[in-house]
């Protein structure tokens, strides 16, 4: 079911699938992967639809009743780190902050430590978690829309196959809900 939130967002927001798996390799138990949307890939509208793809996956678990499972960790993680960046490169949020992304520290020993006030660190937190609960109100009410059984219907068939490329999965989508609803510009 994670792999199909995914995939679902992806594609009411333009951007293309390629792949959706749910055959477990070494590091994962699936696999979603999407193109770039027509457009400028930097702009401010993709990472904003980027990042509903990517809370997409957890929160379709959900949806279908199937509770949060094991594989939204990474998820989570890169939402919380691509809210940051458009927060600090684009000066989303409430304080339009501006600043470089690797202030914010991590990436190895050499930058371990921000080089931001933590009174600015809270702020970029706090406008980060904010774009996060935006995208996550979005893809609630597109995914209630879809419904749960037409959700587990389309994790079925993905079980069946347990890989479809991006044309199969759209046809496969369309098949049970007719079309796949698109998302305007997200906010």
């Amino acid at each position: 079911m994670h792999e199909i939130g995914h995939a679902l967002i992806a594609l009411a927001y333009g951007i293309p699938v390629r792949i959706v798996s749910i055959r477990p390799n070494a590091t994962r138990l699936g696999l979603t992967t999407t193109g770039v949307a027509s457009g400028d890939p930097g702009a401010i509208e993709y990472g904003l639809a980027r990042l509903r793809v990517g809370v997409g996956g957890m929160l379709a678990e959900i949806e279908a009743g199937l509770g949060q499972g094991g594989g939204s960790g990474d998820d989570v993680g890169n939402a919380t780190r691509l809210a940051a960046h458009l927060v600090g490169t684009h000066g989303l949020g409430r304080g339009n902050r501006f600043l470089d992304p690797s202030a914010l520290g991590g990436g190895g020993p050499a930058r371990s430590q921000p080089a931001v006030s933590e009174w600015l660190l809270a702020q970029v937190d706090e406008d980060a978690a904010g774009l996060l609960q935006e995208a996550a109100e979005d893809v609630r009410a597109l995914l209630a829309e879809i419904g749960q059984p037409a959700l587990v219907a389309l994790g079925e068939r993905l079980i069946a196959r347990e890989t479809l490329d991006g044309a199969e999965f759209e046809a496969a989508a369309c098949d049970l809900l007719g079309a796949i609803p698109t998302l305007g510009v997200p906010r």
